[in-house]
């Protein structure tokens, strides 16, 4: 079993300390680029271990929880130890240890205000209010309160040390004290502010730093996010400022702090503005953790996914409809003075505009936008080069069919026999019925289905939102594979720099970094399998080249395509277990080498594979029209 984080980071603590009872119970730790609550882990392990313990291995038995109970037993873990503090751990309080050094540099610890918080070893203390609460416990001592807090031996002895520096237990009585020294704190010491500048440097602000974020900076973990935020409200109150704020507001100024923040619209409001359906974006800004800026770059980034499983954009207007057909209005009346294509019967006068939308027309008009839509989406998306009169005519009788059994027919045309895709695609492991009927009800192109399929097999209704940014990354991979001047590293090499600017931009987790992951991996595996299959069964020799040079095949993929045909019989693929898959193997690699056998080795293999003539005859030709083809395709190259 794979060690986990926590287990991985205390064996590396224990090495270099030689314990691990010394973490304390609110440490926090960057490790692996993964945010730890170490010291929150050991206090739950020793909970759950004292509960194992007392239902004597009947709780919280799992197989990692043993591990990790093992584990840590190695490491001298300390099971025993409770959560109440020994009076001596008292001197060991990060606390009192600056309340020490601060009376040394200064003399005095009652100069520190109630609001004061400082850095010391590397973590904010704050320092007034422990000195506040102190104050107010032996306030409730002298009184003789029942509060059980007042009288602990821990209380007792911070209430010694404290006397020992000298504090005024009845300051906070007296009202504030004014100009307090502040010696011993340097700004250019301050780690929040050197993490800050170091970041400024790489990044141009700070004002993007997200408000919960926690870094790592030299071997400690800063709250920089919580820091960030109550600097601001400090600053925005106007009064009160001790001597450190006053320095840390300088130098946040420096780096171009924004102090005041503008109103954020609500929910209603930005969808209003971004004309965004508002209960689909409030469902939407939920299913995201509620990060409102991650949902808005979503919702506008599906706009564009659904545009393109249209295949025209939303707003795709009557002129330009005239220009891509080159018919005019009347033209176009003719074409769709058919009963099938409207949902009411027209008054014979028709309302239109130069700028006015197909969709809007066929709403104002009566007319089925999603019949003619569909005709256009077939020219547009390169599925049929006819005429729109041709396509209308055949989305209509599509229509009239059954869709749950009818393929439509320029599926045969584009893609091939339909029997050979449900093959392929069911040997890729995916449903194959499930593509040919999306394509045919939706007229679109086999790798959108392809896509919605796999949305299908990988995603719930929990991820949907993550198909627009999948579909996103997709149609970057397909732009750069279609630019003839990148090669396959640089392809790569953009592909991965894309993955990273949308894991930035849209704040993906890691469970939606896996699902676009895992889509797209699949997804570029199954295309590049049917790009095989497709020059492999394509019987014109021209167009068989130029797809080989489209697709920017290898040598070893172009022989791979030209022997695809091989894996079926009769329209489909032949098992890897039955002996005929075995023999056509055979067949593949003999004839790869068969022009440079003798007549002696033709002889033995022949007889060993118990090749037929038309086996033999289909060998002897095989290598030579292999051959013929590479040469016209580098030519053409």
């Amino acid at each position: 079993m794979t060690e986990d984080l926590y287990i991985e980071y205390l064996k590396e603590y224990y090495q270099e300390h030689g314990t691990i009872n010394d973490i304390s119970p609110e440490k926090i730790v960057i490790y692996k680029n993964k945010q730890l609550q170490i010291g929150h882990f050991l206090s739950n392990m020793r909970l759950s271990h004292q509960k194992y313990l007392e239902s004597q291995g009947k709780e919280m038995s799992t197989a990692l929880m043993l591990t990790r109970y093992n584990k840590l037993s190695k490491m001298g873990f300390n099971w025993e130890k409770t959560q109440r503090k020994s009076p001596t751990k008292v001197l060991e309080e990060p606390a009192i240890r600056y309340l020490k050094e601060h009376y040394k540099k200064t003399g005095t610890i009652n100069d520190i205000r109630s609001s004061d918080i400082v850095t010391f070893e590397g973590k904010e203390l704050s320092i007034g209010l422990y000195l506040s609460k102190n104050r107010r416990l032996h306030a409730e001592y002298v009184k003789g309160s029942n509060n059980a807090d007042c009288k602990i031996p821990v209380a007792m002895m911070r209430y010694s040390i404290l006397s020992d520096l000298g504090i005024d237990w009845e300051l906070s009585k007296k009202g504030k004290q004014t100009n307090p020294v502040r010696k011993e704190y340097r700004i250019d010491e301050d780690p929040y502010i050197m993490y800050l500048k170091q970041y400024y440097v790489e990044h141009g602000t700070i004002n993007n730093i997200a408000h919960n974020s926690i870094v790592e900076f030299e071997g400690e973990a800063l709250r920089i996010g919580p820091f960030l935020r109550r600097m601001i409200e400090h600053y925005n109150k106007k009064e009160n400022h001790s001597e450190m704020e006053r320095e840390r507001f300088i130098a946040l100024e420096e780096l171009g702090i924004i102090w005041k923040k503008e109103k954020q619209p609500t929910i209603a409001e930005t969808a209003k503005k971004n004309s965004l359906d508002k209960t689909s974006f409030k469902r939407l800004v939920r299913k995201v953790g509620r990060n409102r800026s991650k949902a808005l770059q979503i919702s506008l980034l599906e706009k564009k996914y659904i545009e393109d499983f249209n295949g025209i954009k939303e707003n795709y207007s009557l002129k330009e409809l005239f220009e891509d057909f080159n018919i005019t209005f009347q033209e176009l009346i003719n074409l769709l003075n058919k009963d099938s294509l409207k949902t009411k019967e027209n008054i014979g006068m028709f309302y239109f505009t130069d700028d006015m939308t197909l969709k809007d027309f066929c709403q104002q008009n009566n007319y089925n936008y999603q019949l003619i839509s569909k005709a256009i989406r077939l020219s547009k998306m390169n599925l049929c080069s006819e005429s729109l009169q041709s396509l209308i005519t055949r989305v209509i009788i599509e229509n009239q069919l059954n869709e749950n059994t009818h393929i439509a027919t320029w599926i045969y045309s584009k893609y091939g026999y339909p029997e050979l895709l449900k093959s392929f695609f069911k040997d890729q492991k995916i449903d194959e019925e499930f593509i040919l009927k999306t394509m045919s009800k939706e007229g679109i192109s086999l790798e959108l289905a392809l896509e919605k399929e796999l949305y299908k097999k990988y995603g719930s209704s929990k991820n949907k939102y993550l198909e627009s940014i999948t579909h996103n990354y997709i149609s970057f991979y397909k732009k750069l594979e279609s630019n003839s001047m990148y090669s396959k590293s640089i392809i790569e090499r953009n592909l991965a720099g894309y993955y990273d600017y949308l894991k930035s931009e849209f704040e993906l987790t890691e469970s939606e970094t896996n699902f676009i992951s895992t889509v797209f991996d699949e997804y570029q595996r199954i295309m590049h399998q049917y790009k095989l299959f497709d020059v492999g069964f394509e019987k014109a020799q021209d167009t068989r080249i130029k797809k080989i040079i489209n697709y920017r095949f290898s040598e070893d993929e172009l022989e791979e395509a030209y022997f695809y045909p091989l894996n079926f019989k009769e329209s489909s693929l032949i098992g890897s277990q039955k002996s005929l898959y075995t023999k056509r193997k055979a067949i593949k690699e003999y004839a790869k080498t068969w022009q440079t056998l003798t007549e002696e080795e033709k002889e033995t293999r022949i007889i060993s594979a118990s090749l037929n003539k038309k086996e033999i005859s289909y060998i002897e030709s095989a290598n030579q029209n292999l051959n013929e083809l590479k040469a016209k395709v580098f030519q053409k190259k």
